[in-house]
């Protein structure tokens, strides 16, 4: 069975959080963390907007 884009989107999600965890510096993991936490939506709507 093929996953959605929705679920490859998360699945690199969670492996971006626990990359994070990695960075030894607070602030550039929490800047990490956030990135992280940005939605497939979120992420498409920049996306589109960087291109135009």
């Amino acid at each position: 069975m093929a996953c959605t884009p929705q679920q490859r989107y998360a699945g690199g999600q969670s492996y971006q959080r626990h990359a994070c965890q990695n960075i030894p510096d607070e602030v550039d993991r929490t800047r990490c963390l956030e990135a992280a936490g940005t939605t497939l939506e979120e992420y498409q709507r920049n996306k589109e907007a960087v291109g135009r």
